[in-house]
């Protein structure tokens, strides 16, 4: 980097940190939903029994224990900015506060590889535009919360890393560059299987490479070799619960292992077919039988079993569609200006990588609004690379800026009324929450309470619970389904015996979606909790919980039925 860079990324930092430093002021030193609690638990856990090999999470779907579904390398990165704070604090306190800095390394890092893209190829001004468009939308923004230690920053970050291999393999054409893409794509597969699509998005990038720009093959051979040996390392290093040769879908696996090395293996044959349409045709007939062979398979099929999807997954906003006005926005925006510049001959290659990039992520945000930070983020680098391009002076260029500015002001609202977050019930008592779960003492056993309360149950009550909002505790997640929902009381009780359960607790003011009319539905424990209507002999209410805005049921266990 230049001096000037150098200035210019120093005070871009400040200004990050700056802008970190007033949302902690502003987060009341609270994480922000309930997935950032679950990590640093499993952290706890980590560092109290350092293993790469999985156990089951005993604390839910008590007293059995669930699979978690994340992988250990946000384990470790967690336990990594924990352990600073161990030098004054306790274990549970270091790890809290340890994930209020892994958000911010994590941005820091995502503004450092950007602006060394921008360094090759966009002046002062695109950078800025760049960074307006992505800091001030709200999709991008979830993600990098203060106080929202996610894996999804980390790989944001990891694709940031990657759009800045590619932009110097353009550049420098350097082999070694290709093995630091296979490295990265295999370290985001490992974090979570979202990365698997930036594996997809970088072979087609890098075989339209070849086809058009005369791309070495070998590169390609080289990316798919070094992603298969990433992913095989990591999978020996940090295997599934159930074992080594469990398919596991939703987690690297050997599902992936050998996926990897089957792709690996016919990029390397494709390699001495020297007529291109004849290769051209030999991948794409190899790539359509592994997909047939996925999808008939049934590992293609979604790793959410169905049983879950009205009590669990219909409820999880990131996983909602984007296909709507405002979202499409700037990712329509993004590819527009990608056009663009392939309609003036300008930087083709560049905008080909980026569209291998943007429309897949973009179709995916149409899915589901989880992939719509990666589409803002291609956008973000579209824009800022067309405006590079522009010969525009300062009123015109102040203008454009001033126009983006406006539209990140209207979308930001639109998006605030139109994101559904699941968790607001919980947010918008979350003082009290805390207060309430620190100071009431809730009599030995489970708790059972909503499948989104639960790690707040688990952090600041301590007490096991039924069901935690993962879809690999199918088991504890219907079961409290059933608890809530079912009209056969001795369903119920049989539940509660199952589980050890000592207390039942939900808010007055819970999501109206899920906890349909209660005074309509007090045949079911629910509508008898909301609506206060009587209960079985064996349970009994703890009135003074209603002063917190809260009703508590505590269980008679020698009144249960047999």
């Amino acid at each position: 980097m230049s001096a000037k860079l150098k200035i210019e990324t120093a005070l871009y930092a400040l200004l990050l940190l700056l802008l970190y430093w007033v949302q902690y002021q502003h987060s009341s030193a609270l994480y922000a939903d309930a997935d950032n609690y679950m990590h640093a638990l499993r952290t706890i856990d980590f560092m109290l029994h350092p293993s790469m090999f999985e156990h089951y999470f005993t604390q839910t779907d008590y007293p059995f224990g669930e699979i978690s579904h994340w992988t250990k390398l946000m384990d470790i990165l967690m336990a990594v900015c924990a352990l600073p704070f161990l030098l004054f604090m306790n274990l549970k306190a270091a790890v809290f506060a340890g994930g209020f800095i892994l958000t911010p390394l994590c941005a820091l890092g995502v503004l450092y590889f950007l602006q060394k893209i921008g360094a090759a190829g966009m002046n002062t001004r695109s950078r800025f535009a760049m960074y307006l468009i992505l800091w001030m939308q709200a999709q991008f923004d979830m993600c990098f919360k203060v106080n929202r230690p996610d894996h999804h920053a980390v790989i944001i970050l990891l694709a940031v890393w990657l759009l800045w291999v590619l932009f110097e393999y353009m550049r420098q054409g350097r082999k070694n560059l290709i093995w630091q893409a296979a490295v990265v794509c295999s370290a985001a597969l490992w974090l979570a299987v979202e990365g698997v699509f930036m594996y997809a998005c970088t072979i087609m990038f890098l075989y339209g490479g070849y086809l058009f720009w005369q791309f070495g093959y070998r590169d390609l051979i080289r990316f798919t070799t070094g992603y298969a040996a990433g992913c095989l390392f990591w999978w020996l290093l940090n295997p599934p619960l159930q074992g080594y040769f469990y398919a596991d879908n939703g987690r690297i696996s050997v599902l992936y292992v050998v996926l990897a090395l089957i792709v690996a293996a016919v990029v390397y044959i494709g390699g001495f077919i020297r007529h291109k349409v004849i290769q051209f045709g030999f991948l794409g007939t190899a790539a359509v039988a592994c997909l047939s062979g996925l999808w008939f398979g049934g590992y293609m099929h979604s790793p959410l079993p169905p049983e879950i999807t009205a009590a669990f997954t219909d409820r999880i906003s990131e996983m909602q569609g984007g296909a709507n006005i405002y979202c499409m926005t700037y990712p329509v925006l993004g590819m527009l200006a990608l056009c663009l510049l392939w309609y003036a001959e300008k930087q083709r290659k560049q905008v080909f990588m980026l569209l291998c990039f943007a429309i897949p992520y973009t179709v995916l945000s149409a899915y589901a609004i989880r992939f719509m930070p990666y589409a803002v983020l291609y956008a973000a680098v579209a824009v800022a690379l067309w405006l590079s391009r522009q010969q525009y002076g300062r009123f015109k260029f102040a203008v454009c800026v001033l126009f983006l500015g406006l539209a990140e002001i209207i979308s930001f609202v639109i998006f605030s009324l139109y994101y559904r977050d699941l968790t607001k019930p919980v947010e918008k008592n979350l003082s009290v929450n805390v207060r309430f779960f620190q100071q009431y003492r809730f009599p030995q056993g489970a708790v059972v309470s909503d499948i989104f309360l639960t790690p707040y149950v688990l952090w600041y009550a301590e007490h096991p619970t039924v069901a935690s909002p993962y879809h690999r505790n199918v088991e504890g997640i219907v079961d409290n389904h059933r608890i809530f929902m079912s009209n056969d009381m001795n369903e119920v009780a049989a539940l509660i015996k199952k589980h050890q359960v000592g207390s039942i607790v939900l808010p007055l003011d819970m999501d109206k979606t899920y906890y349909v009319d209660p005074a309509k539905n007090t045949d079911k424990l629910y509508g008898m909790m909301l609506a206060g209507h009587q209960y079985p002999e064996w349970l009994k209410e703890n009135n003074a919980a209603r002063l917190w805005n809260y009703v508590v049921l505590e269980i008679i266990p020698e009144k249960l039925p047999d």
